[in-house]
Formats: structure tokens, C-alpha cells, sequence
């Protein structure tokens, strides 16, 4: 799970670095050199969660 918990961690800290950009040419930069990063860890996250047998549809609240 530290693994996981990682993975989340450098998504949500990329996710934070382009929320925090208000100017569009800003965040398309900051896509340009950060958007391979987030989708690699994004992956690695799903391909994580699956390994664990936590994967969708979830149908809870």
C-alpha cells in the first residue's frame, strides 16, 4: 500500500501544480512538461489498484 499511497501522492502534487496556475498559457506549459509525468503515475496507479482488485464500476456511496 506505500506503493499506492506514493503513487496518489505524485498525482495529486501534479494535479495541485496545475490547478494552481490561473493564466492558460501558464498551464499549457506547465502540461507540456509535466503531463507525461501525471499520466505515468496515473497509470501506475491504476495498474496498482487493479492488482489489488480495487477497480470499477463501485456502486457504493
Amino acid at each position: 500500500m506505500g506503493e499506492v499511497r506514493r503513487l496518489a501522492e505524485e498525482v495529486a502534487a501534479i494535479v495541485a501544480g496545475l490547478q494552481s496556475t490561473s493564466q492558460p498559457e501558464l498551464t499549457s506549459l506547465q502540461i507540456d512538461r509535466h503531463g507525461s509525468a501525471l499520466l505515468q503515475a496515473a497509470n501506475a496507479l491504476g495498474t496498482k489498484l487493479r492488482a489489488l482488485g480495487l477497480e470499477g464500476p463501485y456502486y457504493g456511496e
